[in-house]
């Protein structure tokens, strides 16, 4: 995945740890009897949260459609002595050969990469085939107003000794659409920076469209709720979190 093959450099730099914990809370609550699932992290990054719930014991493997962080998430579980399995592999066509699933989770609003409303569909579809039946699709969005109120003209830099990274979000294609430039600067052997940008484009829909598409798929919608809680989703929410059960 060519959007990720810098950012992979500075990526478990920025990430706040406690939020993959959060997310792991949130997986623990919503599903019963996890300890005896089989459980697949679909665009798992750096693996961290596949890496601390195998460490809790839980059966996971990640899987990513960036071979730059499925190697980053190798280096972080080799250093941590854990072992678990990661997979090159698009959320679009994943397949677990020989392997039937009970969860699938698609976290860190991972599902707003996919900027064509009938190609999500497609992986509702796609991940409603991998599931056993009674399996759990759990995955979470930012919010349509966060996308539209606060994402727009967002920025912020961070300076490490050998690296320097600056992030900006504009909306340029229209509503419920925003596109991040990212820019690092990585010191080379000479003393000189080598710039290189990204642009990371996501597109978010209303809540009631993925509501619609998960039930014309097929699934029972559990819950939609907020910010890693299970309070109702408010205009003000910044992620919402959808929890679907396969019939």
């Amino acid at each position: 995945m060519a959007i990720y093959n810098r950012f992979s450099q500075v990526y478990c730099r920025l990430f706040d740890d406690s939020l993959y914990y959060q997310w792991l809370q949130f997986t623990q609550d919503q599903v019963e009897d996890l300890l005896n699932k089989e459980w697949v992290d679909l665009a798992c990054g750096d693996g961290k949260l596949a890496i601390y719930a195998k460490e809790y014991g839980y059966k996971i493997q990640g899987l990513d459609a960036s071979s730059e962080m499925i190697a980053q998430a190798k280096e972080i579980a080799k250093a941590r002595a854990t072992d678990i399995n990661f997979s090159v592999a698009d959320m679009q066509t994943f397949d677990i050969a020989g392997q039937s699933l009970d969860v699938v989770t698609l976290y860190c609003d991972s599902l707003l990469y996919i900027t064509d409303s009938d190609q999500v569909e497609q992986i509702f579809s796609h991940i409603y085939d991998q599931l056993n039946s009674g399996g759990y699709f759990i995955f979470d969005i930012i919010h349509p107003n966060y996308v539209n109120e606060v994402y727009p003209g967002y920025s912020y830099v961070y300076e490490w000794d050998d690296v320097v990274f600056t992030w900006t979000s504009d909306q340029v294609r229209g509503v419920n659409t925003i596109d991040h430039n990212l820019n690092i600067f990585v010191e080379e052997e000479t003393g000189l920076y080598q710039r290189h940008e990204e642009i990371h484009q996501q597109n978010v829909w209303p809540i009631a469209d993925y509501q619609e598409a998960l039930q014309k798929t097929g699934f029972n919608v559990l819950g939609i709720t907020a910010d890693f809680t299970h309070q109702p989703v408010t205009s003000t929410s910044k992620r919402v979190f959808f929890t679907c059960r396969k019939g």
